[in-house]
């Protein structure tokens, strides 16, 4: 019997690790997808270390941080003018989400709102995949 508790707990924490590492590297993907210009100058140097944090998040708050806090530096003239009413609510969405799925409807939502304008060429035939995985998030 105890075997098997193990057994359990070693696949439900394996499956998590699996859902993080999913979900942190699309997150990472999504943030390279989006132009240098559609960015402000200051994401460049805290970019490097915004990424290490991103794979190493282990929880849905850690993601919802990151998020928001990356969706900061995207500049307004890349995202639709609907973006302002949804953000307030959205922001605080991040900050409260409890399960990596949340946190991942939330990056469909933001992806949304971003105009291709301000997206690498690539997005146009990685974006329908993209939020495919995103949403097989469970």
């Amino acid at each position: 019997m105890k075997n098997l508790v193990l057994a359990i707990c070693f696949f439900a924490f394996s499956g998590i690790f699996a859902q993080n590492a999913i979900l942190s590297g699309l997150l990472v993907e999504f943030e390279t997808a989006i132009k240098w210009q559609a960015v402000d100058a200051k994401w460049k140097p805290r970019r490097e270390a915004w990424i290490k944090e991103v794979k190493a998040a282990n929880s849905p708050a850690a993601f919802g941080k990151l998020l928001a806090e990356f969706e900061t530096y995207v500049t307004w003239a890349a995202v639709e003018t609907t973006w302002e009413a949804r953000r307030n609510a959205w922001v605080k969405e991040c900050a409260s989400a409890s399960s990596i799925s949340s946190v991942a409807k939330l990056l469909v939502n933001f992806e949304s709102f971003t105009k291709w304008e301000g997206v690498q060429d690539f997005w146009k035939t990685r974006r329908e995949p993209w939020v495919n995985e995103l949403n097989g998030i469970k």
